[in-house]
């Protein structure tokens, strides 16, 4: 009974003693906390990629660039985001306003419903058919969606019926 396991570090002394085919390793709790500490530091000042959750596949393009691809069979990046120039611009948008917007590599006209500063995201109503074309009209069933800031074309004058 003098031979209990009854700490972490007694588990790792019996484990690199009679266990020879796996190497073990011991993380004590203090290397842990300066761990967690240095990544919650990079966490709370990281930038993100506007519309993650739009992308399929993330390739680093450089030191402070990443390709995205809506699918990972693309030939071609959806974006490219450059963290050196992480300034978003909102084209001075407000909920109510109309714009021009990208979405699925097309071009669509919407109205702008509601703005998500931490995620860069913007909720746009669309109108149908998608561009290019002669008219839009609203559909009889809303459409609505979130797409990343950096999808907004430009500002567009409110339509005349």
């Amino acid at each position: 009974m003098d031979n209990h396991i009854l700490s972490p570090q007694t588990m790792y002394k019996y484990c690199n003693e009679n266990i020879e085919s796996i190497n073990f390793i011991h993380i004590s709790s203090e290397n842990l906390t300066l761990v967690r500490t240095a990544l919650k530091e990079q966490w709370d000042t990281a930038n993100t990629i506007p519309g993650t959750c739009s992308y399929h596949q993330f390739v680093p393009l450089g030191h402070q660039k990443v390709g995205t691809k809506l699918c990972s069979v693309d030939e071609e990046f959806a974006l490219i985001h450059n963290f050196g120039n992480i300034q978003i611009t909102w084209v001075n948008l407000v909920p109510g306003d109309y714009a021009c917007v990208s979405y699925e590599q097309k071009w669509w006209i919407g109205v702008i419903e509601d703005f998500n500063l931490e995620e860069k995201d913007v909720l746009v109503k669309f109108m149908f058919p998608n561009g290019p074309a002669r008219s839009f009209k609203w559909p009889p069933k809303e459409r609505q969606c979130w797409i990343p800031g950096v999808h907004i074309i430009c500002k567009v004058e409110v339509p005349i019926t």
